[in-house]
């Protein structure tokens, strides 16, 4: 008899601890190739760091062509460099 194990991670939690802002949905699991997302927000003033697609950014670092330029509780300011266009990612 074969016995077939699956890993199943766990529901991500939202979280109530200070300064974190978080959202149910698994990074990038509904997002179509091309489309970006803010998974959450780490507020520790001028250390702020946010989740964009899974990835932990701080100001100035990059995911494809967007740089990431501003990070408030909610929302995040990325410069395309691709068009010269700014994006703003807010969490829902």
């Amino acid at each position: 008899m074969a016995v077939h194990t699956a890993i199943v991670p766990p529901a991500p939690a939202a979280t109530s601890t200070p300064g974190v802002t978080a959202v149910k949905t698994p990074a990038s699991a509904l997002r179509a190739p091309g489309t970006y997302g803010l998974d959450g927000v780490i507020d520790a003033g001028t250390n702020s760091m946010a989740i964009v697609n899974g990835k932990l950014l701080k100001i100035g670092d990059t995911i494809d062509t967007l740089t990431l330029e501003k990070i408030s509780p909610k929302e995040v300011e990325l410069f395309n460099s691709k068009d010269n266009s700014t994006v703003v990612l807010k969490i829902e």
